[in-house]
């Protein structure tokens, strides 16, 4: 494993890159070898500089989605279809191969963001060393496209499938997935447009203008289609759609954002061999582009997330129960009477924390964060019994101005009483409540923001269960 840099944002549980940028988690797959199961991870990475460029696909692999060995690149642009950058894709098992099918970008213009966009398959028969085979798909000339990108690719009964993240330059077609089949990986057949949407409706849900990372989900109970949202150059953020995959066609009938925060992108998911679908996503900086070069690294990947489809076609994640192993030092506490603001005695950069409230006659409940002693920095994470929306409040995170001062929320739908579940890592926060969930990135800049507060207010609410571990670092061993 190698060392990362001592940056107090810098997490400590969740994965980073060595050095330099890191964005779309790619080829995520889980692999038996040897009758023990393989996590294999690549990512989007720029190993020279913590920005954007010369994007490469890092790799990495674990046995328990925690733990996570640097391995070498898998793939470096060179001359040819990939010269601008080994964009985003997938990964499946061939046989006794390990298949790489991602986006190749030439002739790339940072202006206009024009690429030559083609479709490339890399192989490796070690899962270490990638052969490349070049384009085996280019960019359709004849469907008026302004983006084609990142192939999610699985196995059905009579070959294979390709889905293709794209967007129609005719608004009222709007964001699209293309869908294509092959029967060896480099041959491949359109087959037709699998889901698209009118860029400017918001029925069920707005989707934008190209729909990124697009995967298609199979449960028990109905299936699911998440895309990441981009639109005028910019994501905004990943989109859980409900509907029916019937004679490749996905007929869309509700939508719902999947992470209601900031610093949730690009999300890829995979199933496991017995049948468990997983999903991770890129969690980007907030804080300003110098400070990010100076730190000399970008990017974060988040938790590993477990998936379950809900009722009313609700997209449900929990965080993977294997990172658990992470606890150390622990709290406890029971039935505390809360009015007001209550310091908890557990302080920490780096926690998980749940909590169960009895809402009681409250009007706001939650907790509190990175609080210093003052008060003066502090990130509030609140349920307002009256709107039911869940907030994480960034109005006092952090001393530094050019840092996000906002506020994110999301509508939970329950009964009884609340459960939180918070993983706090130096500058990351994800949130989970009820099946929904909140991401996003925080910068104190006080070295004594470490406490924890839990707070009622307009009336009484019992903390009913309180428990918070220290966590720690999977780089302990570096």
């Amino acid at each position: 494993m190698v060392a990362r840099s001592p940056d107090p944002d810098r997490p400590q549980y969740h994965f980073t890159a060595p050095t330099g940028w890191l964005n779309d988690p790619n080829g995520l797959i889980a692999l038996e070898r040897n009758g023990k199961l393989e996590y294999h991870m690549f990512y989007q990475h720029n190993p020279s500089k913590a920005q954007w460029n010369n994007i490469h696909w890092g790799h990495a692999v674990s046995t328990n989605l925690v733990d996570w060995q640097d391995l070498p690149i898998a793939l470096a642009p060179e001359a040819g279809p990939d010269e601008s950058g080994c964009w985003s894709g997938y990964a499946v098992m061939d046989g006794q191969k390990l298949s790489l099918i991602y986006t190749g970008s030439r002739n790339y213009d940072p202006v206009t963001d024009f690429s030559d966009i083609s479709i490339c398959l890399a192989e490796s028969e070690d899962w270490l060393h990638f052969t490349k085979h070049g384009c085996v798909l280019e960019s359709p000339k004849d469907l008026d496209l302004i983006g084609f990108r990142d192939p999610i690719v699985w196995r059905e009964s009579d070959g294979w499938r390709m889905n293709i993240g794209a967007g129609f330059r005719d608004p009222k077609r709007g964001g699209a997935v293309l869908s294509y089949t092959s029967s060896d990986l480099k041959h491949w057949t359109y087959l037709g447009v699998l889901a698209s949407h009118d860029a400017k409706s918001h029925d069920p849900i707005w989707t934008g203008s190209v729909w990124e990372c697009p995967q298609l989900m199979c449960f028990e109970n109905g299936h699911a289609l998440t895309i990441s949202r981009w639109f005028e150059r910019r994501g905004y953020g990943v989109v859980a759609l409900s509907g029916i995959y019937k004679a490749e066609h996905f007929e869309i009938s509700g939508g719902h954002e999947l992470d209601a925060g900031d610093a949730f992108y690009a999300a890829q998911s995979f199933q496991e061999p017995n049948g468990r679908w997983m999903m991770i996503g890129w969690m980007p900086e907030t804080r300003p582009i110098p400070r990010q070069l100076e730190a000399g690294w970008s990017g974060v990947m988040s938790l590993p997330r477990v998936l379950h489809l809900g009722k009313n076609g609700l997209l449900e994640q929990t965080p993977a129960p294997e990172l658990e192993i992470l606890r150390g030092q622990g709290w406890k506490q029971h039935n505390l009477l809360l009015e007001g603001r209550k310091a908890l005695d557990v302080f920490g950069t780096a926690l998980e924390i749940r909590a169960v409230f009895n809402l009681m006659n409250a009007l706001r409940v939650g907790l509190i964060v990175r609080a210093s002693p003052d008060g003066l920095e502090e990130t509030r994470i609140v349920y307002d019994v009256l709107s039911r929306q869940l907030s994480i409040n960034r109005s006092d995170s952090s001393l530094n101005p050019e840092t996000a001062h906002d506020q994110k929320s999301i509508k939970l739908d329950f009964t009884g009483s609340l459960e939180l579940r918070l993983f706090l890592d130096a500058s990351t926060l994800e949130v989970f409540a009820h099946g929904r969930s909140i991401s996003t990135r925080i910068y104190p800049c006080r070295s004594d923001s470490l406490g924890v507060l839990a707070l009622a207010e307009g009336g009484q609410a019992v903390l009913e269960s309180f428990e918070a571990w220290q966590m720690r670092s999977i780089w302990e061993k570096s």
